[in-house]
């Protein structure tokens, strides 16, 4: 009986035996797909970031384009004649491994535009079809940014604001001394006059010194001297000056004579000079600095003892400021805005000033400061074909 028990379980064992080998081979089958398959993933996953690295840089390097200033313009797009470019190179050489980061086989390794955030055809919709520049002028516009490394494409899109260079100038101020207005006179013929008042209640002259000849004002302007003159930095902020100047050194239109830079021969748009104290800044003749449509801002820097001389048949329209004097020599030059000296004003010679309100109201919210993404608007978005 028990041999009979033995004979019929001699098999049991080799096949228990298979039976754990055939789950083994299993498990390891499936093993070694699971590894492959993680480390596909994770290689899919690795180009995708770097995709998604390319993109961002897209959106980035665009919003920067946007942001530069030159001269009176900045690049931010207010209309068709104004258009930032991508500056695909440079943003190609901070992925300069074509090994890590290949060429596409079709299309840009990297690209981007900008449009309104408005839906200006009508269609609806507010895609990339919409005005490639703020065409409802809210300072708001979409950028979006493709990456594509081998054959793998990420887009993504951001809602940009820009924010704007502080030119906030006091309104209603013709003149500003702080210290003497010379004049010799000015009879039936004042020398500081109101050519545009806009919406401004009375327009003020300051002198803190005095003033030799109170006719040199049409008596339209309300004159203040001495200790009714305020210092100037409660009518004009320090921190406005100094955002200007800050602003001429990244436009490049800082000039400091004093460290051997030439006096610039176009003294439109924004600059700023810095001279020696004591120093005569000659304007020149019978030119046009800046215009009635693009007013400018010029400062001279340097001390109260730097002069600008104005002479001949030359005007100006903008803000002109200066730590020093300001004279005419000889001629008749004219200043469409405000004048602003920390030392004297001369008026001795035939100059002119005529308060110009909208020349003053055209210098605000014009350069831009930055370029900023809105919060919680960068989102991915489906790419587009290359």
């Amino acid at each position: 009986m028990d041999t009979l028990r033995l004979h019929r379980q001699s098999g049991a064992s080799l096949i228990l035996l298979i039976g754990i080998v055939a789950a083994l081979a299993i498990l390891a089958t499936t093993l070694v797909t699971f590894i492959g398959n993680v480390q596909s993933n994770t290689a899919d996953q690795r180009v995708r970031d770097k995709t998604a690295g390319v993109a961002e840089a897209a959106v980035d390097g665009m919003m920067y384009q946007m942001s530069l200033t030159h001269g009176l313009q900045s690049y931010w797009p207010t209309d068709a004649s104004i258009q930032p470019v991508l500056d695909a190179t440079t943003i190609r050489s901070q992925f300069s491994s074509t090994t890590e980061y290949p060429n596409p086989p079709v299309g840009a390794f990297v690209s981007a535009v900008y449009y309104d955030n408005s839906d200006t055809n009508g269609d609806k919709h507010v895609n990339r079809l919409d005005a490639h520049y703020d065409a409802n002028d809210d300072s708001l516009m979409y950028v979006e940014g493709q990456g594509m490394v081998g054959n793998r494409s990420v887009r993504i899109q951001a809602l940009v604001q820009r924010t704007f260079v502080k030119t906030e100038f006091p309104r209603g101020v013709a003149v500003y001394t702080g210290a003497s207005l010379l004049s010799n006179g000015g009879g039936n013929n004042p020398k500081i006059t109101i050519e545009d008042q806009g919406d401004q209640p009375s327009v003020t002259g300051y002198a803190a010194g005095g003033v030799d000849n109170q006719s040199v004002f049409v008596n339209t302007i309300t004159q203040k001297t001495g200790g009714d003159v305020p210092v100037l930095s409660s009518i004009l902020p320090d921190s406005v000056v100094a955002q200007i100047i800050l602003m001429a050194k990244n436009m490049g239109t800082y000039y400091d004579l004093t460290a051997g830079a030439q006096m610039p021969t176009d003294l439109s748009g924004v600059k700023v000079i810095n001279v020696a104290d004591g120093a005569t800044v000659d304007l020149g003749n019978n030119i046009d600095i800046n215009s009635a449509t693009s007013p400018g801002i010029l400062f001279i820097l340097g001390g109260n003892n730097v002069t600008i001389d104005m002479g001949g048949n030359e005007t100006f329209w903008g803000v002109m400021y200066t730590e020093g004097t300001f004279e005419s020599s000889h001629g008749t030059p004219s200043i469409h805005g405000m004048l602003i000296c920390k030392s004297n004003l001369d008026m001795r010679g035939t100059p002119n000033v005529y308060y110009n309100d909208s020349a003053i109201v055209k210098l605000k919210d014009r350069w831009t400061l930055a370029v900023q993404v809105v919060t919680n608007t960068w989102r991915e978005i489906s790419p587009v074909a290359p």
